[in-house]
């Protein structure tokens, strides 16, 4: 788990929060974009997690993420947590 989470710390990406309707987050791999709906959303950093396991496998389709997802969230320690919401933080400020 920890291999996983220290490639997911160094994807590279721009995070915007947007209403998404019907989804609560949403990656594109070619602009390395990221696309969170704070609306009725309660776990952000999850989602953020989740959305950068996409980043980082384009080709695993959706449940294959969300057990790559379920399995590493609730392994990973309160520092590993504000990692994830640092990380947020700081990628949503490049966005212009």
């Amino acid at each position: 788990m920890t291999c996983l989470f220290k490639k997911l710390m160094r994807v590279e990406c721009k995070v915007k929060f947007k209403f998404l309707g019907k989804f609560v987050g949403m990656a594109e791999y070619a602009t390395h974009k990221i696309e969170i709906d704070l609306t009725g959303n309660d776990n952000i950093a999850k989602t953020f997690l989740h959305e950068l396991i996409h980043l980082l496998h384009p080709k695993w389709e959706e449940n294959r993420v969300l057990a790559e997802e379920n399995k590493l969230w609730p392994r990973l320690t309160h520092k590993q947590v504000y990692r994830v919401y640092r990380k947020l933080y700081k990628d949503a400020l490049r966005v212009k």
